[in-house]
This record gives structure tokens, sequence and C-alpha cells, in this order.
């Protein structure tokens, strides 16, 4: 037999509305964003005795509407704040990776241009390496990491 403290609904349906309201979301505005059609299903879900419609959907959805831990909604922590930060939608990181994309391509078109073609003054060279850097530093920020090489002409 499990150890874990078992979530009991009553629990639950308290915790959706006290996390709703710490959140200052009304119940129609919750709903809205929760993508629940009717206002009145997300009530019955936060009813204190008898809620229903609870989901591990709403649980998930409601933790990352809301700023809270599931641990919170669940009855397993008092402490209602999130303990990690949420990942980003998988729109958002696509939409990254095609800018990483598209600036990684127009520095190599650059950098190509300039070991083909003569050699492009100082300043020009200097300002593309310092871009070079910083898409770098970018890059590699969001595996927590900087880099260690500086462009020339860098402070």
């Amino acid at each position: 037999m499990s150890k874990r403290p078992t979530a009991t609904p009553c629990i639950v349906g308290q915790r959706l509305k006290s996390a709703r309201e710490l959140a200052c979301l009304s119940t129609d505005e919750a709903a809205r964003r929760l993508g629940i059609k009717s206002p009145s299903r997300l009530t019955r879900a936060e009813h204190s005795s008898y809620p229903k419609g609870i989901t591990p959907q709403l649980l998930a959805d409601a933790a990352r509407v809301y700023g809270v831990s599931a641990d919170y909604l669940l009855g397993r922590a008092d402490d209602w704040e999130a303990s990690a930060e949420l990942p980003p939608p998988a729109d958002v990181i696509l939409g990254d990776m095609a800018d990483f994309k598209r600036r990684r391509e127009s520095l190599v078109s650059r950098l190509d241009a300039c070991r083909d073609g003569s050699a492009p003054a100082l300043a020009t060279f200097q300002a593309l390496a310092r871009e070079a850097v910083a898409f770098a530093d970018e890059l590699l920020a969001v595996g927590g990491h900087q880099a260690t090489a500086h462009a020339p002409g860098s402070a």
C-alpha cells in the first residue's frame, strides 16, 4: 500500500477554487483560460462538498493558469507556489527554433561572403564576430551556459 496521502475530491475542489481566487480570476475568466466552454462546469469542479468533472487535464491546466503546483491542488502540499517553472508551450519553442535557424543561416551566408570575397573592413568583421558570439550566447543560455569566447574588438 502506498504511503503517499490520497487526494480526496473535496480537497481538490476546495483547492481549485482557492487557487483561482489567488490568481484573482472570476469563474468566467478562469473557465475561458482553461478552455472550458461553460463556467458552470468549473463551478461544479470547485464544489467543496461534492466536486464533479475533475480530470488530470483540468488539474494540469489549472496549475499552469493559476500559477500553483499540482501538489497544492491535490492537497499534498500547503505551499501554493509552483516549485519549478513550467516549460513554454511548444509553439513558442518552435518559433524560437525557426528564428535561431534564420539567424544562423544569415550569419553563415555573410561569413561565407567574407571568406570568398575580398577582405572586409576590420569594423565590419568585428561587428559580424560580435553578432556571432551574441547568437552563440543566446543558444547556450537555453542550456544554462555562457560562451567563453569573445569577439574581436569587444570589451
